[in-house]
């Protein structure tokens, strides 16, 4: 059985907007509500797609942001592993200079760095 083209069921081009609900045709016959359906349907997958895109831009923000905080941190890890490798070297150096069992004491606070190489008493007098 054909339908007769009714004048209420000229179709538009989807908006954005949900106003243009309120333009279509308000009757209860299945061609005003087959149309107004199609509406719905249009705005509602246009919306997710809107959204849709916004997550993926905002993924990709924060995926440029934590690649630069890794740059950043790869960066600050080579300047402190640099720094250890120079303390290490003068730890050795210093071990070295001063004697292992010398060493140890100023190591473990027993002896201050400027008694360890000058000469003097080492104990505590009382």
């Amino acid at each position: 059985k054909a339908k007769a083209p009714s004048d209420t069921a000229v179709v538009t081009p989807p908006t954005r907007d949900k106003a243009t609900l309120k333009t279509l045709p308000s009757g209860k016959d299945p061609e005003s509500r087959k149309l107004r359906r199609l509406m719905r349907n249009r705005l509602s997958a246009q919306a997710s797609r809107d959204r849709r895109k916004k997550a993926i831009e905002d993924a990709q923000r924060s995926t440029a942001m934590k690649e630069a905080e890794i740059q950043h941190l790869e960066k600050t890890l080579g300047e402190e592993t640099r720094r250890m490798l120079l303390l290490e070297r003068a730890v050795g150096f210093a071990r070295d200079y001063l004697g292992r069992e010398r060493y140890a004491k100023v190591a473990k606070g027993k002896v201050s760095c400027s008694r360890a190489s000058g000469g003097g008493s080492q104990g505590k007098s009382g």
